[in-house]
């Protein structure tokens, strides 16, 4: 048994980050193994090291909600035109000003949010939600507990960020 293998295919099976707090769990349980935090972070990087010697298409990349196995961006090109997918996200002027509230100052609330803008941002949130650019992360403490909206991961992918810190840090630089 090799603990990189199997790491490498449950990332490959997932549809959703790992963490190293499963991992752990899992050979605990199954293999009887004490493994620590660290040793989980030095297999995925021994398994990038090979990613990279071997000349991969991926990587194991880490979110804040764990490990996942990402395509390198070398390849994305081939990868739209091969799924013909759309080279751009196109917006209106509405949903990206609510885009770039939500990432300045979320998690937020609509009523924070037609408040900066001046107007009401219903059918924009509607409209980012459906899209998967936007997700409801919780309930405000205010009145009437309204929704708090924050960027999807779902964005990000498609941004090639791994959090809102990283567009936010390209934002406040200017190199946008």
């Amino acid at each position: 048994m090799r603990i990189e293998n199997i790491i490498e295919a449950i990332l490959l099976y997932a549809s959703e980050p790992i963490d190293e707090k499963k991992f752990i769990e899992f050979f605990g349980k199954k293999y009887n193994l004490k493994l620590k935090t660290k040793d989980i972070q030095t297999i995925i990087e021994n398994l990038n090291h090979i990613y990279e010697i071997t000349s991969r298409s991926f990587r194991v990349v880490r979110k804040k909600d764990g490990y996942y196995i990402k395509i390198k961006e070398d390849f994305a090109q081939d990868l739209k035109e091969f799924y013909k997918k759309v080279d751009k996200i196109e917006l209106s002027k509405e949903a990206l000003e609510t885009l770039s509230i939500i990432i300045f100052e979320g998690p937020i609330t609509k009523s924070r949010i037609d408040e900066i803008r001046g107007v009401n941002s219903e059918r924009t949130l509607r409209n980012l939600l459906n899209l998967g650019y936007i997700k409801i992360v919780g309930k405000s403490q205010e009145l009437g507990n309204p929704n708090l909206y924050y960027v999807s991961d779902k964005l990000l992918d498609i941004l090639g960020y791994n959090s809102v810190d990283e567009i936010k840090d390209l934002l406040s630089s200017g190199d946008l």
